[in-house]
C-alpha cells in the first residue's frame, strides 16, 4: 500500500493518459461505421422538381413586339466613356527608383521639408 501511495502522481497520470486516448479514439472513429451518403432522398426529389421548372421554361415563348414599340425606341442611351489609363508600375511593392533601401534597415533620418513652414517662427519648448 505504501508503494502505491508513493507513485500516486504517476498512476493518476497513467490514467487520465488513457482515458484521453480512449475518448480520442471514441470522438474520431466510433461514431457511425458507414460513411454518409453523397446524395440523400430529398436531393433526388429536389432534382425532379428542377426537371419540371426546366421544361416549363423551354415551352415559353417570348413576344419581341416591344422592341418595335415607340416607347421602346425612345429610350436613349447614357452610357459614359471611359478614356483609357495608363498602367501603374509592374510591381507597386519594388522600391521606388534612385532611392536606395534594404529590407529591414530603418530608414535615415531626413529633416522634414515643407515650404510653408521655411518662414514660420520655431516652436518654444519648455
Amino acid at each position: 500500500m505504501e508503494k502505491l501511495l508513493a507513485h500516486k502522481n504517476l498512476l493518476i497520470s497513467v490514467a487520465v493518459i488513457i482515458l484521453l486516448l480512449v475518448f480520442g479514439y471514441w470522438y474520431f472513429n466510433g461514431g457511425s461505421s458507414a460513411p454518409a451518403p453523397i446524395l440523400s432522398a430529398s436531393d433526388v426529389s429536389g432534382s425532379d422538381s428542377l426537371l419540371a421548372t426546366l421544361n416549363q421554361l423551354k415551352s415559353l415563348s417570348l413576344d419581341a413586339s416591344i422592341f418595335t414599340r415607340p416607347t421602346f425606341e425612345s429610350l436613349t442611351d447614357s452610357t459614359v466613356t471611359i478614356s483609357p489609363v495608363a498602367a501603374g508600375r509592374q510591381n507597386p511593392f519594388a522600391p521606388l527608383p534612385g532611392l536606395v533601401s534594404s529590407v529591414g534597415a530603418a530608414p535615415a533620418a531626413t529633416p522634414a521639408t515643407n515650404p510653408l513652414s521655411a518662414n514660420a517662427p520655431p516652436v518654444p519648448t519648455h
